[in-house]
């Protein structure tokens, strides 16, 4: 028998919550899952101290496998399971509630599946995986675009995206509230872990007077709850160098919808770049252009600017959102039509730019056009600049070779990805190859994987290239449940304290209102941070005293996501 002891504070009487609900059980009778991480949440039983899950996987011919039973010990009332359930399996689950050791309850069985994942066949797919020091960040998961799945840093499958058709995926990423984002085909989507559409842009052609709003890149939910994403808009204008020809440019466009897919904010770079830039290098027989190619921002919401990245003229802007200005543009390309005094850097086609915690920005810069006298093999290097301001220029502060022995010819492909994690460390993915590694600031490699899949034709092992491989805590960064310390809906109130299980793998802060019978008059507002997988308590202490108090109103939400909110009405006993 296998068993797992999870240590959390010990609670009594315990209510719990779920999305807008009272405490549920998961994972539901029936229910077949895409995934092997799972939040396990059962029903409070009133004075139990500790919650004993019991799983079992089911034998082929329905029976209990007792020789691979798992028991997780558990004081709150959700836990995540990890690394024990596969992909393919029958599970069936219940739970005990014991109170010093002695049983309370022995709920129900519930049975549950997990559908089958073709990227687990080691035949047909490979995540080969090196791990060279255990500074490493080893407990995230990262997103593989171009398959639609996320695998552990062990290079197992966790999760995969159903779809029944084949489609074309690009950004998948997971937001603060446990939602996943990602272009699908032309679609800006928020999915749920099931792979139900939340949200789906409107793509109706409101900003670029089009049929379509032509999404491309970069789709992101930003903290407040709203979505960002860049689209084109199509215009012909005669050709410079024939003015009896017309062209075709592309430019590109930034939208915020709200959660009704109200457009709330656009701006199209028309308006603001000189054209001599959209015209650069149109031959006089050409018919189309593709503009600037704008392939990344990065929203920063505290100074209400946005950072674009435009590979083809190698340059990277930061737009004040409130006049859509430029505040500042910088390029490495040496033919610029910038103002000399713009150019500090060196690089070229770059993606990927966005703003640290300490202001300085960072970009994965493809190197495309730099040529190795020498003959030597070229690659894309990640570079972190000090933006530039009225008394200096940009300069780089690190600059990384993502040089490796397993390309020797180089890389000068397109795409690419960096991002910071958690530790300071660097999480790159190589775009045009199909290499992903953390990289400490320092220059060390920690981790490494390469991916790759079998081309049926030739039987030979083909890269799988990634657009960009983001990463998550986990597949529940954020989740909480409440304690009420409750038998029934009466609430002492002198000195009576509430629990917030943070049962998420990320640190949270919550609002606490506590309203009068009319649900209006505020009793009581309070703030507390709770660190990841933990509880914390906060006493209730009303603002004032109300005669003839009847009941009173409780909410809880994290301050990041007030959609994802606990509620409750109590009735008062002074």
């Amino acid at each position: 028998m296998q068993e797992i002891k999870y240590c959390l504070i010990l609670i009594i009487g315990l209510f719990s919550l779920s999305l807008k609900s009272a405490a549920r059980i998961f994972p539901s009778e029936g229910i077949k899952l895409n995934y092997t991480q799972i939040m396990f949440e059962y029903n409070p039983v009133f004075g139990a101290t500790e919650y004993r899950i019991h799983i079992f996987p089911q034998t082929k011919f329905g029976g209990n496998d007792t020789k691979r039973e798992t028991i997780v010990r558990n004081h709150s009332l959700a836990v995540i399971i990890d690394n024990i359930l596969e992909f393919g399996e029958n599970y069936k689950w219940y739970y005990e509630a014991y109170k010093n050791n002695n049983k309370l309850k022995t709920s129900d069985e519930f049975f549950f599946g997990i559908n089958p994942c073709p990227f687990i066949d080691s035949n047909h797919y490979k995540f080969s995986v090196t791990q060279f020091d255990s500074i490493a960040l080893t407990n995230n998961i990262l997103f593989l675009d171009q398959l639609g799945i996320a695998i552990n840093r062990k290079g197992k499958p966790v999760w995969f995206l159903p779809n029944e058709r084949k489609s074309t995926y690009r950004n998948i990423a997971m937001s603060s509230n446990g939602t996943i984002t990602l272009l699908q085909d032309n679609d800006c989507i928020e999915k749920d872990l099931l792979g139900n559409v939340f949200w789906l842009a409107p793509n109706d052609g409101k900003v670029s007077g089009d049929s379509a709003e032509y999404y491309h890149h970069d789709f992101a939910k930003l903290k407040d709850g709203t979505f960002f994403t860049s689209s084109y808009i199509f215009e012909k204008a005669a050709n410079r160098l024939n003015p009896s020809a017309f062209i075709k440019i592309r430019y590109n466009t930034l939208i915020q919808y709200d959660v009704n897919k109200k457009v709330l904010w656009s701006w199209n770079e028309k308006n603001f770049i000189d054209s001599k830039t959209m015209f650069a290098g149109i031959l006089k027989d050409q018919t189309e252009s593709a503009g600037t190619h704008l392939n990344s921002f990065f929203v920063d919401e505290k100074n209400n600017c946005i950072l674009t990245s435009y590979r083809n003229d190698s340059r990277i802007s930061m737009i004040d959102k409130k006049t859509g200005l430029f505040k500042y543009q910088f390029t490495g390309k040496k033919d610029t039509l910038l103002p000399k005094s713009a150019v500090a850097v060196d690089f070229s086609k770059q993606h990927h730019a966005t703003i640290l915690k300490n202001g300085n920005i960072m970009f994965y810069n493809n190197n495309i056009d730099f040529i190795n006298p020498n003959g030597n093999a070229v690659f894309p290097h990640v570079l972190i600049i000090s933006p530039p301001t009225k008394a200096k220029k940009a300069g780089v502060i690190w600059d990384y070779e993502c040089s490796t022995s397993a390309f020797p010819k180089g890389v000068n492909g397109k795409e690419g990805f960096a991002k910071e994690l958690p530790n300071g460390n660097i999480l790159i993915s190589m775009g045009g190859a199909n290499r992903s590694f953390e990289v400490t600031r320092n220059k060390k490699i920690v981790w490494e994987c390469f991916f790759e899949k079998i081309d049926a034709t030739t039987n030979t092992w083909q890269p799988v290239n990634n657009y960009r491989t983001n990463f998550t805590s986990s597949l529940y960064p954020q989740y909480y449940t409440v304690d009420m310390g409750l038998a029934a809906d009466s609430l002492p109130l002198k000195n009576h304290a509430i629990t917030i299980n943070n049962e998420g793998t990320e640190d949270d802060s919550y609002q606490i209102n506590i309203f009068d019978t009319d649900q209006k008059t505020i009793l009581m507002s309070s703030v507390i941070s709770v660190k990841n997988r933990s509880p914390k308590s906060v006493k209730i202490q009303l603002n004032k005293k109300i005669k003839n108090l009847q009941s009173i109103y409780l909410e809880i939400f994290p301050l990041n996501n007030k959609e994802y909110y606990y509620s409750s009405k109590l009735i008062a006993l002074n």
